[in-house]
């Protein structure tokens, strides 16, 4: 979900990106004005032939389907899935936790043997300069290294709320986040594929007539 949250210039359409052709090309954006009263219309950029679209079709389309898709019942099980995922993330923060603990051990040794170097005996005021840089390096390294933790686990009541705040968002960043692409098969035929499919399966793709 990270990675679909977009950057640079804002949508100008609640949907912009995610509309598809029965071609395969992406729908774009037109607005058009007729009598005084402004359209807004999705049209294939390949201009394979296919009708337009009126852009409130499938803006409607999309909102139910969001609100449909983040369902208690599907909620619970995109909280349970993600609950699972972590689980198995613990063995990771085990380890992760151990190679923190290793190279701290590695930079503890390499204080020590800078420190016998200056208790071995008289040494050049330089060389005791810069023995002294490596021991500062050092132990602001094992500091850093010493305030590095995993991710915390997220809750089972965080995920819902989280849910349930895109739900009744159902903005631009909540269709971003959760609706893959929306395929224009014909007027009346809009299919949506989420995000989420591999969480909720056929529930996780719907149609709108």
């Amino acid at each position: 979900m990270d990675g679909r949250i977009q950057t640079g210039r804002k949508a100008v359409y609640l949907c912009s990106g995610l509309v598809y052709c029965s071609c395969g090309a992406k729908m774009h954006g037109l607005k058009s004005r007729r009598k005084g009263y402004e359209y807004h219309y999705y049209y294939c950029s390949a201009k394979c032939g296919a009708p337009v679209i009126r852009m409130e079709e499938v803006d409607a389309a999309a909102t139910n389907y969001l609100k449909e898709l983040l369902s208690t019942e599907n909620q619970k099980k995109i909280a349970a899935a993600l609950r699972k995922y972590q689980t198995g993330e613990k063995s990771q923060a085990e380890n992760f936790n151990t190679i923190i603990k290793k190279r701290i051990g590695e930079k503890q040794r390499e204080y020590d043997a800078l420190m016998g170097n200056l208790k071995a005996g008289a040494l050049p005021p330089k060389v005791v300069e810069a023995i002294g840089r490596q021991m500062q390096e050092l132990q602001d390294e094992m500091d850093a290294l010493r305030e590095t933790t995993p991710p915390k686990d997220v809750t089972t009541d965080q995920i819902t709320a989280w849910l349930e705040a895109l739900k009744a968002a159902a903005a631009e960043k909540a269709f971003h986040l959760l609706v893959e692409r929306i395929d224009v098969k014909e007027k009346t035929d809009i299919s949506i594929t989420s995000t989420l499919n591999s969480v909720l399966g056929e529930h996780g793709s719907g149609s709108r007539i």
